[in-house]
């Protein structure tokens, strides 16, 4: 069965007008190749509320917050939902249906977040999957603007949870998605490199299939034929009946203990993507060790240039205080020094003489 996917990012001011140009495709030119600009008349929007999403968003933020304060620059506007599934059952929906699908998804979320709230829902089906591009501002019960209170770990669970339930009333083959994923704020682009590997996963999944459709097929025939004795027929060979052609086809044989060998191969991806997945935090934590060592070294550096400045300033005010005092006091500081340290070795000479030599204590 397929699953749903709902996945949200946070959108700040400086985000709105490259989204708003994005999900509302005002351009041609677009970076993500599967868009289909033949097909962008399709699009539709269930909640026609934005034109401009930076100017229309910001102003119904400053007509609704309850605060007299100005919102802060780096404050999360919207949080961007995008619901979908996988190709293959969209394929099942035609259009009417594919729109009931994102009208239940787009009403839970106004049941649940407010009607007024979400700016906009705007359905892409110009590319290989449909999905909403759904903008909620994230007003709390008293108006504040916090994206952080309303959708917290337990409003994401449960809209994981409850979002397929409601679709499924509505007649739609759909379950949750993955259970313990940490994808919950995947960007645009990386949450359709997901989609891209569930589709090529579920590609080699079918490959499997199909070949080990082939080779029961082929196991029966051989189980058929193995004890059969065909005679030859000069006769039916010259009229063309048994002649031997080479026809080419799509269709790979291989035996059957290479099929066990690929089939037991394939049962070890998912733990060869696991390794991976731990060779690269592994990466990326001595990554950030060596970066926090080098910051540790500069921070070294700089202490110690700072010292030698310091002993170099003290240095040079010594030296001044030594001419000053010769100058006007006719004292020199270093011999002060010298003469000190000559009267400390022989107060040190006198004080041993006066001990006497010491033995070994027994």
């Amino acid at each position: 069965m397929s699953m749903v996917a709902a996945r949200m990012q946070k959108m700040k001011a400086e985000n709105l007008i490259g989204l708003g140009n994005h999900n509302q495709r005002k351009t041609d030119n677009h970076s993500n190749q599967e868009i289909d600009v033949t097909r962008s008349h399709l699009n539709y929007d269930l909640v026609a509320q934005t034109k401009n999403y930076k100017k229309d968003i910001q102003t119904f933020i400053n007509e609704n917050k309850a605060s007299s304060r100005a919102v802060r620059k780096d404050a999360v506007l919207v949080s961007e939902w995008i619901v979908t599934s996988d190709t293959d059952f969209f394929k099942t929906l035609d259009q009417e249906q594919t729109k009931k699908f994102f009208e239940v998804a787009k009403n839970y979320f106004a049941e649940n977040y407010g009607e007024e709230n979400i700016r906009y829902a705007q359905v892409h089906v110009d590319e290989r999957t449909p999905h909403m591009h759904l903008g909620i501002v994230p007003f709390t019960d008293d108006k504040r603007l916090s994206s952080k209170t309303i959708f917290n770990r337990q409003a994401l669970k449960n809209i994981q949870e409850e979002l397929p339930i409601e679709l499924k009333k509505q007649g739609f083959a759909i379950e949750r998605g993955e259970q313990g994923s940490t994808r919950s704020h995947m960007a645009v682009k990386e949450f359709k490199e997901y989609k891209e590997t569930i589709h090529k996963h579920g590609e080699l999944t079918k490959e499997v299939d199909l070949l080990e459709k082939d080779y029961q097929k082929y196991q029966v025939v051989m189980d058929t034929v193995k004890d059969s004795t065909v005679q030859t027929e000069p006769v039916l060979e010259k009229r063309g009946f048994l002649k031997r052609e080479e026809v080419e086809t799509d269709k790979v044989i291989i035996s059957k203990e290479d099929f066990e060998k690929l089939h037991e191969a394939y049962r070890y991806v998912p733990v060869l993507k696991k390794e991976l997945k731990k060779a690269k935090r592994a990466e990326r934590s001595q990554a950030e060790e060596k970066m926090m060592m080098k910051e540790q070294r500069d921070e070294l550096k700089k202490e110690n240039k700072q010292l030698k400045k310091m002993v170099a300033g003290a240095k040079k005010m010594i030296s001044k205080l030594d001419d000053f005092l010769e100058k006007h006091l006719g004292i020199s500081f270093k011999d002060a020094l010298a003469e000190q340290k000559d009267n400390h070795q022989e107060e040190q000479t006198l004080e041993s003489e006066k001990r006497g030599p010491q033995g070994p204590i027994l």
